[in-house]
């Protein structure tokens, strides 16, 4: 099975991987994955990130079609301690850039607002 979330590049270079991101979704509940497939695009909590005072970690995929890094962006702008990063991936960036995600959440706890 192809995933089509994830470069071509990564596909040819990792197929085991691909192999294993590919048997995680055929076990996936597909009523609740369908459900979260089906959450509105128009979607807005831009008042409900306002109430936020916890500092966040924001990460975005520059590639993804699904949660646009610009949305993600703007909350920067109303929370207080919000640290946004972008990856050069794809949605799946956890898989394709491994590296790079795990630095982010292992680095993120330890700074302070």
């Amino acid at each position: 099975m192809r995933d089509l979330s994830l470069s071509v590049d990564f596909q040819k270079a990792h197929l085991d991987a691909i192999e294993q991101i590919n048997e995680v979704l055929l076990r996936t509940y597909t009523e609740g994955y369908a459900r979260a497939c089906e959450a509105p695009p128009d979607f807005d909590v831009r008042e409900a990130v306002k109430r936020i005072d916890k500092a966040v970690r924001s990460i975005a995929w520059r590639c993804d079609a699904g949660t646009l890094p610009a949305s993600m962006q703007t909350a920067a702008n109303v929370i207080p301690g919000y640290r946004f990063a972008l990856l050069e991936a794809d949605h799946p960036a956890p898989a394709e850039q491994s590296h790079g995600f795990a630095a982010l959440l292992e680095t993120f706890p330890a700074t302070r607002v």
